[in-house]
């Protein structure tokens, strides 16, 4: 079953022969499932979530790590 032979017997020679199984026709191509609009809003606004998660850890970790890699570390704004 795991492999594309399968194998007979000879009756005139009393021997096994391995024969290439045929190929399975391929079903045709479903048309693509569309998405609509409010799940591709949704996946976008997560996406968009994670990559805001992402840059906010990234950032955290510059300023918690700058003291210990002579970083320089952000300084906060003067308000005007």
């Amino acid at each position: 079953m795991l492999t594309t032979y399968r194998y007979f017997r000879c009756h005139d020679c009393n021997g096994r022969m391995p024969l290439r199984k045929p190929a399975a026709p391929k079903a045709p191509k479903a048309a693509a499932p569309r998405v609509s609009p409010k799940r591709r809003m949704r996946m976008l606004v997560k996406y968009a979530k994670i990559a805001v998660a992402v840059l906010a850890l990234l950032v955290g970790l510059y300023v918690v790590a700058s003291p210990y890699f002579d970083l320089p570390r952000p300084t906060p704004r003067q308000h005007r």
